[in-house]
């Protein structure tokens, strides 16, 4: 998991809506419920929402807010990112393809800028804008700007959790970050029935990515060698009378993907051999997310809904290109 302190920017944590757990999904989407009805209200007026962070989830949650709240003319969306270009550590595919997707949305890009202050809105006639605030920042070339934000969404800084509490305030051995140190066979170093996977394990001499595609290869690995482990300490054999073998991990890297709206997508794959973009790329996704889904069940269900929710959004995207308000459920 991530973990993000807020503390180093003053006024960050009162305002700053944080973008990494479940919950904070869920109480984003109830903010962009309340910028609906302030939408209503001002009518010619966009709405105005300041994004931080410009990797891979600043830049998939700017496209989808963007559209979420009912495109151009409705609201306006910044980009702000300290490094000099976003997505810098994308294929370079998915980052051609990243940065021409917010060109042609019309979001406001700010590279080589950081986040000074989280000031308090001067004014307001909304009931529900508790969240309602200035932004001030500070360019490369020290030049300070203000800007307005019915909404502040943070994806930049976030960190393994790793806080030493749990399994994770023992004595196991950890490296300098706190990660539990394993081998290939995902057992912690010096033990012989504990086995860690994920943010929390450094299974290399050089970790690999803090990403959900290492953890959930490293899952299955770690499963098959905590049963042969139980096996053979119970003093069961495998089927031709010999100790069940543990199984070393080994990373194979799939390629990235990327979301840029309801029915737009890039992805990359077998080191640049696969590259797609587009709706079809956004169709692949889909079923690529339902196909890793741990059971069948949820494979079928994911893919379900994830069509349910793509066909009831065509008569949405019809009235938007008519002109017409989006009505968001």
């Amino acid at each position: 998991g991530a973990d993000l302190n807020l503390s180093s920017v003053p006024g960050a944590e009162q305002y700053a809506v944080p973008f990494y757990t479940v919950e904070q999904c869920y109480y984003l989407r109830s903010r962009f419920n309340v910028l609906d009805s302030i939408s209503e209200k001002r009518k010619d007026k966009p709405l105005q929402v300041v994004i931080i962070g410009g990797g891979y989830s600043g830049v998939e949650m700017s496209l989808n807010t963007l559209e979420r709240l009912g495109g151009e003319g409705r609201v306006e969306v910044t980009l702000v990112h300290r490094g000099n270009e976003v997505l810098q550590y994308a294929t370079d595919f998915n980052k051609k393809t990243g940065q021409e997707s917010l060109k042609k949305a019309g979001i406001k890009v700010m590279t080589e800028t950081s986040v000074v202050e989280v000031l308090p809105a001067d004014n307001s006639d909304e009931l529900d804008d508790e969240l309602k605030c200035k932004v001030k920042l500070k360019t490369a070339g020290a030049e300070t700007t203000l800007l307005d934000a019915d909404l502040l969404i943070w994806t930049a800084g976030a960190t393994s959790t790793n806080t030493r509490r749990g399994i994770l305030n023992s004595i196991l051995p950890r490296d300098e970050k706190g990660r539990l140190v394993t081998g290939r066979l995902m057992r912690v170093r010096d033990t012989e029935n504990v086995f860690a996977v994920g943010d929390c394990a450094r299974a290399s001499k050089v970790p690999y990515a803090a990403t959900a595609q290492v953890a959930i290869q490293q899952a299955p690995v770690a499963a098959w060698n905590v049963f042969a482990t139980l096996m053979n300490k119970s003093g069961q054999r495998d089927k031709s009378g010999n100790e069940y073998q543990l199984l070393p991990f080994e990373y194979l890297n799939l390629g990235e993907m990327m979301t840029l709206g309801s029915d737009d997508a890039t992805l990359s794959s077998l080191g640049g051999l696969i590259q797609l973009s587009g709706p079809a790329a956004s169709v692949a996704r889909r079923l690529i997310y339902a196909v890793r889904m741990p059971t069948v069940r949820q494979g079928v269900t994911a893919a379900i809904e994830s069509t349910e929710r793509r066909v009831l959004s065509i008569p949405a995207r019809q009235d938007k290109r008519r002109g017409k308000a989006i009505k968001w459920k």
